[in-house]
């Protein structure tokens, strides 16, 4: 998540200012900037947004689902699969342009991501379960096919 640098900003004044925002506030965290809007066209130049991809370019984007900063800030939505070198390139862009950058998973604000490792405290049981099971079903399929090549 981007959003400006405000005296006082905390995990807990995130929590309310998104409380106001589902409440019907529009700016939480004050209105868009400029600093917001270049901070966004720098991000997009290099990783777009979906809305101005082809369907094959899709499936290699960064984001799980479009965003912009109409309400004076950008919450990011990616996939697991990203590196910490795009993570730190948007950080850097947003502290470039002055602005913070959030981690609602992690519940702190980042300077850079040395390595972005995934909170399984954060996924439901059932994601977990499932993941499980497909690694077991592969050791399973892996056994089975060491005696016989072919398959």
């Amino acid at each position: 998540m981007i959003l400006p640098k405000i005296d006082g900003l905390t995990a807990e004044s995130i929590a309310i200012g998104f409380d106001r925002f589902e409440k019907g506030d529009p700016y939480p965290f004050g209105e868009p900037s400029k600093e917001l809007e270049a901070c966004a066209r720098e991000i997009w130049d290099q990783y777009p947004p979906l809305n101005e991809l082809t369907d094959d370019q899709i499936e290699e984007s960064v984001w799980s689902c479009d965003h912009d900063t109409l309400n004076g800030f950008i919450h990011m939505a990616m996939f697991l699969r990203v590196q910490p070198s795009t993570l730190n390139f948007i950080t850097n862009v947003a502290h470039k342009h002055g602005l913070a950058v959030f981690d609602p998973q992690f519940n702190s604000f980042q300077d850079t991501y040395n390595s972005y490792t995934f909170n399984t405290n954060l996924v439901p049981s059932v994601i977990l379960q499932i993941a499980s099971f497909l690694n077991n079903l592969f050791k399973i399929k892996s056994k089975h096919n060491e005696g016989n090549p072919t398959e």
